[in-house]
């Protein structure tokens, strides 16, 4: 059962609220005003190894998987316009090959 526990409009907002709620889990976009979701996972994951970082864009961008990872996240859900309107979910994987 997830609960939310705050939202956050900024990646040092984001970062300062997982810290203080210990979040298990923070969903950060990609692109979000003053630090990007990229850099607010590693901040993250630097202040709060435990919380677990699933990143979420609108881009269609398939170097954003390799960054994801390597900026700590446990998934990247990518959305881009689909004509079934489903999502893709990239975990740890380059590119699967229904995405």
């Amino acid at each position: 059962r997830l609960e939310v526990i705050g939202t956050a409009g900024d990646g040092p907002t984001a970062v300062e609220l997982a810290v203080a709620e210990q979040a298990e889990v923070a969903v950060i976009d990609v692109r979000m005003p003053e630090v990007d979701g990229l850099e607010t996972a590693r901040r993250l994951r630097t202040r709060s190894p435990e919380t677990r970082v699933i990143l979420v864009t609108g881009l269609d961008e398939p170097q954003l998987v390799d960054e994801a990872k390597n900026a700590g996240a446990v998934a990247l859900f990518s959305m881009p316009s689909r004509a079934d309107g489903t999502m893709c979910a990239r975990l740890r994987q380059r590119r699967s090959p229904t995405c």
